[in-house]
């Protein structure tokens, strides 16, 4: 279903599975994850569509 909706839309597609996100900790251990690159790209527009399996 994401892939039709996409084909009909001008709009990006980001798979959490194609990221490197750790746990939080408080010893900033995992500051080089690619959370915060990706929280600073979703940000940038204005609507967001989270999509998971249903099984």
């Amino acid at each position: 279903m994401v892939k039709q909706v996409r084909s009909e839309i001008d709009a990006s597609l980001f798979e959490l599975k194609d990221y490197d996100i750790t746990p939080f900790d408080y010893q900033h251990q995992n500051k080089n994850d690619d959370y915060l690159p990706l929280v600073r790209e979703l940000v940038q527009h204005d609507h967001l569509v989270f999509a998971t399996p249903v099984y």
